[in-house]
């Protein structure tokens, strides 16, 4: 691992590096800038894939470590978009335009929906899945360019399931039920629980116990089948089983 800081507004001090685990962020190192604006980070061997960030009392960017793990950084945080800018890691560079891209499709929402009457619910709920629908093919055109990646890995996780159409054209009387039903059944489809750097994303934790506490209607006999289905799944990777099952004891003493 070798990493190349510049960093010309921080000479002579120190950029603080980060990472994310099971919901926690923790510290990792410190590189020293020199008076030139450069700072080398370097290790023997691969660190860990996942989300990591560079942070202070005044900044905080998040960024992905992938396999490519020698490459080359600027921080700049005079910009007003691009604090990040990366040589000879594609995923991270990749990383940075979604992050972007997620900004502006927010501003898009925000705007198209100011002028929208807020009583028109029919109008502000179709320029809200027009929007959602974009984003979702952005996230699916990454997760195709960059198979079995860290940065697929992240994002997969991220999309919503889709409640089928079937489902939704069903009368008012029996809809409600089926579709959360069915959002309960696929809630960890895209989820890929063999694969241990999904721990160190920021919101797996949260995704596990958001369904633990949110999604399962809170009474002992509807929430012990669904909990051990899902401590069953993560049985594909020792470290990802250990960490559920933990997860669910602790949900379950509380309960």
């Amino acid at each position: 691992f070798r990493m190349t800081v510049e960093a010309p507004q921080f000479k002579n001090q120190f950029v603080l590096m980060g990472y994310y685990y099971n919901g926690k962020t923790y510290a990792s190192d410190s590189i020293a800038i020199n008076d030139k604006g450069i700072g080398i980070l370097k290790k023997d061997e691969k660190i860990p894939e996942g989300i990591y960030f560079f942070y202070s009392s005044t900044y905080y960017y998040e960024f992905i470590m992938a396999k490519e793990q020698i490459f080359s950084v600027k921080l700049d945080t005079a910009s007003t978009a691009n604090h990040l800018t990366f040589k000879g890691n594609p995923q991270a560079t990749e990383f940075e335009k979604y992050k972007n891209f997620l900004t502006h499709k927010r501003t898009q929402l925000d705007s198209e929906l100011a002028v929208i009457d807020s009583a028109d619910t029919q109008k502000r709920d179709a320029i809200s899945k027009k929007i959602s629908t974009e984003v979702t093919t952005y996230q699916k055109s990454i997760i195709e360019k960059y198979p079995n990646s860290m940065i697929s890995t992240f994002i997969n996780g991220l999309i919503d399931i889709e409640i089928p159409e079937s489902i939704k054209q069903m009368p008012d009387s029996t809809r409600g039920l089926a579709q959360y039903q069915y959002y309960k059944k696929h809630y960890f489809d895209n989820v890929p629980f063999d694969d241990v750097r999904i721990l160190r994303t920021p919101y797996f934790s949260g995704k596990v116990s958001s369904y633990f506490n949110n999604v399962l209607i809170q009474n002992p006999d509807s929430v012990l089948e669904p909990v051990c289905e899902v401590v069953e799944k993560s049985r594909l990777n020792d470290t990802i089983y250990r960490v559920i099952a933990f997860d669910a004891f602790n949900y379950a003493y509380k309960s």
